[in-house]
């Protein structure tokens, strides 16, 4: 993030820049702050900007080589000792401000993030610099939402697709196809900015606006209010997910997931935007196709990750060793199933919210309560035949990945929280035990069915009342 500016190599502060550099390397920062030379350095009041870039250059490789967030203290420092004392020229000062707000962002001080990002600190020509910068733009925009300033976030949420459209279009240009592993990704970042703008305003309880930003969605023909119309394209997807055929290579096979995962998401949100416009029926519609949508693909991608052996299954292709790298570390697969999660709890919320929480037939002729214990079944039972027995992770552990990731609040999920607690007994559990091994006859996903139910509802129980101590003092929305 540092200027990748080549500096004059006749600097006089050139030897000491890269003396101090092997230092840093080998030490911790609060070490390194205090050597004597770098102390004696950091007073000169001559320093220039080469030489300050230099040094910041020389962090940023640590980071890079390091993959995680090193020498934030100093980098702030310096990037702060440009902007104070105005240390070279505008274009360099504006340097040092991206850099400064990425360090922010990268430390998750999301409030100092977006004030650099805003005045005073910036000149006139600054703000209009950073706003075609679509990297900057996006660290702005992520930081308003995990502050839940969604107001703030929709500016930047709108520039940003503005950006992406048009590399988007250069990209289309470029690759001629879209369907090439670069375009690929363009249209995947695309719908991503799609995806974050309609959030942030379904958050504000804009819906109509929200609604007016799927109207300009043409990709996949996201913009028809028909669900049906996207289905075509979704299957043509699906069509490529099939575990027997063989991908281009890597990144070709991540696009494909990655475009469906967003494909979910857009549909539940297209859901809100109509149930917050009061279109009950089309909100139905659409909130029904998200939910198959979801099991669907995680269906798809459990099945893809256990097929660990292409000697026992010859017609497994070679990619499955890609699947088992891409799923290595749990996030794709914990992407999709926190999103089956969230669209399950979102269901449910819908089911018994409509009229201010009254009964009330609907049209399968359920009542709305007896609805949203049914998904509530539902969604416990995916809990534990799905990833919870296979991870040994908690139900709870994916609840709080909804609430940060998705921004659900906390009178969404305390009702599924009372729910499990209740209902989840050594009846219910053995149930699921028996269903999941009907289901996995061959045991190649390794369910771990020695879970106590007495034990799973302990640790929701204090869950629920860590929850409730943390909206008691105000720090859950």
């Amino acid at each position: 993030m540092a200027s990748k500016k080549h500096v004059n190599p006749g600097n006089r502060n050139d030897p000491t820049i890269a003396k101090l550099m092997n230092i840093a390397k080998n030490c911790e920062e609060s070490v390194f702050q205090k050597n004597t030379e770098y102390v004696k350095f950091k007073a000169n009041k001559k320093i220039t900007f080469s030489e300050i870039d230099l040094l910041q250059n020389g962090l940023c490789k640590f980071c890079d080589f390091k993959g995680e967030t090193i020498y934030p203290e100093e980098r702030i420092y310096w990037a702060k000792r440009v902007l104070e004392e105005k240390v070279g020229d505008k274009r360099e000062r504006y340097v040092s401000l991206k850099n400064l707000i990425h360090v922010y962002f990268e430390i998750r001080e999301y409030d100092l993030a977006l004030e650099y990002g805003q005045k005073p600190w910036l000149e006139s020509s600054d703000k209009e610099e950073i706003l075609q910068d679509r990297k900057l733009v996006s660290c702005l925009a992520t930081s308003a939402k995990i502050l839940r300033r969604f107001k703030e976030s929709i500016p930047y949420d709108k520039q940003r697709l503005k950006l992406m459209s048009k590399a988007y279009q250069a990209g289309k240009l470029k690759y001629k196809k879209i369907a090439d592993q670069e375009g690929d990704h363009l249209g995947w970042e695309l719908l991503n900015c799609y995806k974050d703008l309609i959030s942030s305003q379904i958050q504000c309880n804009q819906f109509e606006d929200a609604m007016k930003t799927f109207k300009k969605m043409k990709l996949y023909k996201l913009d028809s209010m028909n669900p049906r119309d996207v289905q075509e394209c979704i299957d043509l997807l699906y069509d490529r997910l099939d575990p027997n055929k063989s991908y281009r290579n890597q990144s070709s096979m991540a696009n494909d997931f990655l475009h469906y995962h967003v494909f979910g998401v857009l549909f539940g949100l297209k859901a809100q935007a109509l149930y917050g416009l009061g279109d009950i029926t089309n909100g139905d519609i659409w909130l029904n196709d998200t939910l198959d949508l979801c099991v669907s693909f995680h269906q798809t991608f459990s099945q893809m990750v256990s097929m660990v052996s292409t000697e026992n299954n010859p017609g497994v292709s070679y990619h499955i060793g890609h699947m088992q790298f891409l799923s290595a570390d749990g996030s794709i697969s914990e992407m999709f199933f926190v999103q089956l999660v969230h669209t399950f709890l979102m269901a449910s919320e819908y089911a018994f919210s409509r009229i201010n929480g009254i009964s009330f037939e609907s049209e399968e002729g359920i009542r709305s309560d007896v609805k949203r214990r049914q998904y509530f079944q539902h969604l416990m039972g995916h809990l534990f035949s799905g990833n919870l027995f296979a991870k040994s992770k908690h139900a709870s552990y994916y609840i709080g990945s909804v609430m940060k990731n998705h921004f659900v609040k906390f009178e969404t999920v305390i009702p599924f929280i009372e729910h499990f607690i209740r209902c989840l007994n050594e009846k219910c559990l053995e149930e699921m035990r028996k269903e999941t091994k009907e289901k996995d006859s061959d045991h190649k996903s390794k369910v771990n069915f020695a879970l106590s139910g007495f034990d799973q509802r302990k640790k929701m129980v204090t869950y629920k009342n860590s929850l409730m101590i943390m909206k008691h003092f105000k720090g859950l929305p």
